[in-house]
């Protein structure tokens, strides 16, 4: 990955985040209007487990700045079990402590992990399309 293509991909992952908190955002004041204030708290709880959670995969993921095939896999794979760990501490906490509303936080949560895939599909970023030769040697 070449440096242009580096930082388009450090300022997507920046955007998708920023986008997740925005949704997370809409959806809390929808369940508040909409049914009360503890949905509304609970929704917005579950933008943050999703948003706070891929904002560190993203970071992680770009920690070195490395282009070396191994370092990028395995910041990769290294980001995304951290990425794991912390929904599922973030998801106990809420349902430990915070005691909310779980309907509301669920659907907001799945909600900004949709943005994350449809955002992923329509990314700028994209695997190099040079062409190969097919010349038999």
């Amino acid at each position: 990955m070449g440096a242009q293509a580096l930082l388009m991909a450090r300022r997507f992952a920046n955007r998708l985040v920023l986008a997740q908190v925005a949704l997370a955002v809409i959806f809390s004041a929808g369940f508040w209007v909409s049914l009360d204030a503890p949905s509304g708290y609970a929704a917005l709880s579950g933008g943050i487990i999703g948003a706070v959670a891929n904002a560190l995969y993203a970071r992680l993921s770009f920690a070195n700045g490395s282009r070396v095939p191994v370092d990028v896999i395995r910041r990769t794979v290294f980001g995304e079990a951290i990425k794991i760990a912390v929904t599922v501490t973030l998801f106990l906490v809420f349902v430990v402590w915070v005691r909310g509303p779980f309907l509301p936080m669920l659907v907001t949560y799945v909600a900004t992990q949709a943005v994350y895939w449809v955002a992923w599909l329509k990314s700028p970023v994209s695997v190099d399309k040079r062409k190969t030769s097919t010349k038999k040697i």
